[in-house]
């Protein structure tokens, strides 16, 4: 499912449903938008996907041409506000980023219900109440995920905070066993954790991610956190993040 939704890539604004056409040939089978769009485009049949080995591409056959290869369908596809084929089903939905939210939250089979879910919010202070609280629900002896500024993490197992996956050090922290005062986040050596919020350091190449993941990413990083037995999350709940759903 392809979800169009506005938000901002290299700080320009970006609306999804403008690439509404694209997504479809690219193999999406169901489109979620805020406004009817045109599926007046040429309806696609995918009929074929041979195996890498095999040399071919997926081909696509279309009511209007001959079969042609995906990649190619897929590029004259590409041009924004192009019409989505007409056999490709556009639901509108009053608000996207919810349905994106809510078809993420499907896919990785509803996991907030899987664990209790505790969400800090507030202008200021959430990170210190997140940990206080991640603390109390561990010292209770409970396997305890953890969404936030300084780290995404489930127990002692760091979370990619751009994949959601389990993150390992490409080398040793040269501050390990280090008495001090500063946070592990802040030593800039090579290949150190990416920081949710980090912008500019060595562990954030392709720029900031928010303290709160957006709906996608943080169903993605709950289901990782319970499918490695989490029994509670504690996530950081911007002011932004809650607008966005």
């Amino acid at each position: 499912a392809y979800v169009c939704r506005a938000t901002l890539r290299d700080s320009a604004p970006w609306d999804g449903h403008e690439h509404a056409a694209a997504a479809a040939a690219a193999g999406a089978a169901l489109i979620a938008a805020e406004r009817p769009l045109d599926t007046t485009g040429p309806a696609l049949e995918v009929v074929g996907c041979p195996p890498p080995a095999a040399g071919g591409a997926t081909t696509i056959k279309s009511s209007s041409g001959p079969p042609r290869a995906f990649y190619a369908a897929a590029r004259r596809a590409a041009r924004p506000g192009a019409p989505v084929p007409s056999n490709v089903p556009v639901v509108v939905v009053p608000d996207a980023d919810d349905a994106a939210g809510a078809l993420a939250s499907a896919l990785y089979d509803w996991p907030s219900l899987r664990m209790r879910v505790v969400a800090v919010a507030g202008s200021s202070g959430k990170t210190t109440a997140g940990w206080l609280v991640r603390a109390v629900l561990e010292e209770a002896g409970q396997l305890t995920g953890m969404v936030g500024s300084v780290e995404h993490a489930v127990g002692d197992v760091r979370l990619d905070p751009r994949t959601g996956r389990a993150w390992e050090a490409a080398e040793d922290d040269p501050t390990a066993g280090r008495e001090s005062s500063a946070p592990f986040m802040l030593p800039p050596y090579r290949g150190r954790y990416p920081s949710p919020v980090d912008t500019t350091g060595p562990g954030a190449p392709g720029g900031a991610v928010a303290t709160t993941p957006d709906p996608i990413l943080l169903q993605k990083l709950l289901a990782g956190m319970a499918d490695r037995g989490a029994t509670a999350a504690v996530v950081e709940a911007t002011a932004e993040a809650l607008a966005l759903g």
